[in-house]
């Protein structure tokens, strides 16, 4: 709806809102494309933005938040123990779409880019050349950043104001060829993430322009949703209408073809449906645990209250991705399609930190789902070997006929290239860092086996920058076993210090 008056604008709100039951934009069925590569899979690979696997029924969580994608998993295989490389989105995505670890793409800043030397390193440009038409598309704007890097290996790149309903974002609208530019720009002006914009009269302007339509917005939608619908830097979105963009984007695409589609739930903003709201005001309550050294000071009952709209923006997510599901099976788009369901990064209610800020690695915060569903599987699989994002892109190439580039860093996974248990997986925040310097501050986390450990490194902590756990024995890590096994602590570490030395020879001046 870019381009679109003020006036039209609320005369669609007022609409809208006259008729709950009323089609939303993009809504129309849309015949399934097709070409003569016929033969080859479509592929898709859905990420849900700040999706914890600590937060999943099928993970063994109990508040039941996702019945209708429980249901569909007994048709798909299931990965048990899979982890992000990062904490948030910018190294996150990258490691999803390169398939390197962070200390080597380096887009591991906040809207951080893949350095140069790395751009093409990419699950785009190593479909050039086949029959895949490859369409990229994200809501959150450090994702699109990177997309607008890989932009010359995509056939489709659609902007997040196709799925929004109020859109004030001049790098959707009017700097689309700059958007990276235009966007980090704006947000600095007009929306910082604190109170002081570097424009105070233009961000003054900003808001009341934006503001006047979002009440109406919210005015409209007000009984169906009490806390407001998801709005976030300049955008608001209706959960409704991002799944059907999803459902007829991919119904549209010629076939065979490869879609990275990146959507903003469950990330915060939480705003469930007045269905949901409440929906989990249960006697149920998590394991409280000390808070860390890296602890933002959040006490546990504002974390509680937290957690529980998070479960309930979850348990709407998946009512509605539930209702795409069960489209793509009746259009039979399933028929001819893997799809991939996973997410950049987690989400933390833990330890008196909030969300995915700070540098800790715990498991809530990068162990995420990852559910592949190939077509005609009829029977769940269950894979309970360790498993990197960073195996997404080589397994990607295996499933669609094509070579494996030499420079992954992940594997195939398990069930489609063998065994992968004996190896190692990672993850880093390295934001405080150069991405044209050695790295000499980071945290990072380790998995072999059940063993974790998580490493800060360049913090002055001491003897706690080591904390070992057994994830088999202890998965709310809360033994920490560092100095009891020295040995298998210090052999963890040293893999790191190897990898952090081998990448910081690129950058010594």
């Amino acid at each position: 709806m870019n381009q679109v008056s003020t006036l039209t604008r609320r005369e669609i709100l007022k609409l809208l809102s006259l008729s709950p039951l009323l089609a939303l934009p993009g809504s129309t069925n849309q015949e399934v494309a097709t070409s003569n590569d016929s033969n080859l899979p479509n592929i898709v690979v859905l990420v849900f933005d700040a999706w914890s696997a600590r937060h999943m029924p099928f993970y063994g969580y109990p508040r039941n938040t996702m019945p209708n994608l429980s249901k569909f998993l007994e048709r798909a295989t299931v990965y048990h123990s899979h982890h992000s490389a990062a904490l948030f989105t910018s190294p996150g995505t990258a490691s999803i779409l390169t398939s390197r670890y962070p200390w080597n793409h380096r887009a591991f800043n906040f809207n951080g880019e893949i350095i140069k030397g790395e751009v093409s390193n990419n699950i785009f440009s190593a479909l050039a050349g086949t029959p895949y038409t490859r369409m990229g598309f994200s809501q959150n704007p450090l994702a699109i950043f990177l997309l607008d890097q890989f932009s010359k290996d995509l056939e489709k790149f659609p902007m997040p104001d196709e799925t929004a309903l109020i859109d004030y974002v001049l790098s959707d609208n009017i700097f689309g060829n700059d958007f990276r530019t235009a966007s980090v720009m704006e947000s600095s002006y007009l929306r910082p993430h604190t109170d002081t914009p570097l424009s105070f009269v233009l961000s003054l302007v900003e808001k009341y322009i934006y503001n006047q339509d979002y009440r109406e917005f919210n005015a409209a939608f007000k009984e169906q949703y009490p806390l407001g619908p998801v709005a976030h830097q300049g955008r608001s979105y209706l959960m409704p209408e991002i799944m059907d963009w999803v459902r007829t984007a991919v119904n549209a695409l010629p076939k065979p073809s490869f879609s990275y589609i990146h959507l903003f739930p469950p990330h915060d903003p939480t705003r469930p449906s007045a269905k949901f709201l409440g929906s989990f005001n249960d006697s149920w309550s998590p394991l409280e645990k000390p808070h860390h050294h890296f602890s933002a000071g959040f006490p546990q009952d504002e974390l509680n209250r937290r957690r529980q709209l998070y479960d309930e923006y979850i348990a709407y997510l998946d009512e509605e991705f539930g209702k795409v599901l069960t489209s793509w099976d009746e259009d039979g788009v399933l028929e001819n399609t893997i799809l991939m369901i996973t997410s950049d990064h987690g989400e933390m209610f833990e330890r008196g930190i909030y969300a995915h800020s700070g540098p800790a690695l715990f498991q809530p915060v990068i162990q995420v789902p990852l559910i592949i569903a190939e077509p005609g599987q009829t029977t769940r699989k269950d894979i309970y070997t360790p498993t990197s994002s960073v195996d997404l892109l080589p397994t990607i190439m295996q499933l669609g006929g094509q070579p494996i580039p030499s420079w992954c860093e992940g594997r195939v996974l398990p069930p489609y290239g063998g065994a992968v248990s004996e190896r190692s997986i990672f993850a880093a925040d390295l934001k405080t860092s150069a991405i044209t310097a050695p790295i000499v501050q980071g945290s990072f986390a380790v998995i072999r086996k059940n063993y974790k450990l998580n490493y800060f490194m360049g913090y002055e902590m001491g003897d706690a920058s080591l904390e070992l756990y057994d994830l088999e024995n202890d998965p709310e890590e809360m033994e920490n076993l560092a100095s009891r096994f020295p040995e298998i602590a210090n052999s963890m570490k040293a893999e790191i210090d190897r990898k952090i030395e081998e990448s910081n020879k690129l950058y010594q001046r």
